[in-house]
């Protein structure tokens, strides 16, 4: 008897503090859930403790102490020639030429007509390798060996047509 009587009254009172929430109604594997959540997000509100102050370096006396490559230089771009190799053809079309980096960054815009020769000059991002170059629907992508690149306006026969 004793042990029911303290069943209904944890019962009754679980039944009123929970009912709000209606916590009282979900599978015990919920509420475990629920405080184990609970549980493991309060300490992690917790504020961080401030790092001890790191002392700082030795002020630094120059770039003496730095050893480079003799043929290393600080240089961020290098300058490349395009040479733009014309079509013979009797159209006096002119259209704009892009020099861009095969991420589509613009170097350079030209307006030029496809029976001009050209040498066009321009600087290009040491880190880049290849430059994407436009002329209307002509795009070819350039591999930079040197400073010194071409272009022409011829393109290959899709193979659908051959």
């Amino acid at each position: 008897m004793k042990t029911n009587f303290f069943k209904n009254r944890l019962h009754v009172l679980s039944t009123n503090l929970l009912a709000p929430l209606f916590l009282h109604k979900l599978p015990i594997h919920a509420l475990i859930l629920i405080a184990f959540t609970c549980v493991v997000a309060t300490p992690s509100c917790k504020k961080m403790d401030v790092l001890a102050p790191v002392a700082a370096p030795e002020k630094a006396q120059g770039f003496k102490w730095l050893i480079v490559n003799d043929e290393f230089t600080w240089a961020d771009t290098r300058s490349i020639s395009l040479d733009v190799i014309p079509l013979q053809t009797d159209s006096d079309l002119s259209a704009l030429l892009y020099v861009k980096t095969v991420n589509d960054g613009t170097l350079i815009t030209y307006n030029t007509s496809m029976k001009q020769a050209l040498q066009i000059k321009f600087d290009l991002p040491t880190d880049q390798t290849k430059v994407k170059v436009v002329y209307g629907t002509i795009e070819k992508i350039i591999e930079i060996t040197g400073n010194r690149i071409a272009f022409d306006f011829i393109t290959p026969i899709p193979a659908q047509y051959e």
